[in-house]
């Protein structure tokens, strides 16, 4: 049972999932209650080219998580390297493969993503800024995944920016949370590289694009029912205290960081949530 437990822990089946069902949330966005074979594998197959990547991400985070992430299931040593490089390469491999079990338009979206991250946890994740982008690129093409094998629609491009400025805005203060073990690793982060001040200006301003983005959703009458504005309403709320964390954030408050990095993880959440739930008049 442990074993099944540090494996879970690996992979960050909860990321998994996440990426699963967002890829079903671009699908019910263009056709909602329409749930076919052909969507459901493509969810699987971003699942899969997400899970070598967080495998790859930590063969290739040594240096740094041994300060920011001690706890990492393989730097303790609980699951060994090559187990980890055998999933790696067979969940990318067979993510890509069914890949191409997509409509042609969407075939090579899993190995586009799949590059791109490998990339990214190769060099880019080292690098001021550029990292951030990929792995927010990546991240919104999940639902821009799903919603072009049901039939892309103009509709879909709002959730797929929302998304993207989601995924930067945790990207940005996920490396303010792990400057101390990437200046040991040598990377040059945005936090590293760029005045502090900036990246808080940066952050806020990704908030309130994020709150143009939902006044739009809101605007373009797509979206409507109960429970999408509860959910809009707690996003605002969330980014609210966002902006109140930034007043007195320092790069040197790892934990006042990792509150705002969970907080920004719940906008995502809620965010896939309330376009469901908008889609579905519920």
């Amino acid at each position: 049972m442990q074993t099944i437990l540090n494996f879970l822990k690996l992979i960050r089946i909860w990321n998994l999932l996440f990426t699963f069902v967002a890829v079903l949330t671009g699908g019910w966005i263009v056709a909602p209650g329409e749930i076919s074979l052909t969507l459901i594998l493509g969810g699987i197959s971003a699942l899969l080219v997400a899970l070598g990547s967080n495998i790859y991400n930590d063969l290739q985070d040594r240096i740094s998580d041994q300060i920011n992430r001690p706890d990492r299931i393989l730097l303790s040593g609980r699951i060994s390297d090559k187990f980890a490089k055998v999933v790696l390469w067979i969940s990318l491999l067979f993510g890509c493969a069914i890949g191409w079990l997509l409509p042609p338009e969407t075939r090579l979206i899993p190995l586009v993503v799949t590059i791109l991250l490998l990339w990214y946890n190769r060099q880019l994740k080292r690098t001021a800024g550029w990292g951030n982008l990929v792995v927010a690129i990546c991240g919104s093409g999940a639902p821009l995944l799903g919603g072009m094998i049901v039939g892309y629609q103009s509709k879909l491009i709002l959730p797929v920016v929302l998304t993207f400025t989601g995924f930067l805005l945790r990207e940005i203060v996920k490396d303010v949370a792990d400057v101390a073990g990437d200046k040991v690793a040598g990377y040059q982060t945005l936090p590293i590289r760029v005045p502090f001040r900036y990246v808080i200006a940066g952050v806020i301003g990704l908030i309130c694009c994020i709150g143009l983005e939902i006044a739009l959703l809101i605007y373009s009458s797509f979206y409507h029912g109960v429970l999408f504005s509860i959910g809009i309403i707690m996003i605002i709320g969330l980014a609210a205290v966002i902006i109140y964390f930034t007043g007195s954030w320092t790069i040197e408050d790892v934990s006042r960081s990792k509150r705002i990095s969970m907080l920004s993880k719940l906008i995502l959440l809620l965010g896939m949530l309330s376009l469901v739930s908008g889609r579905s008049g519920v």
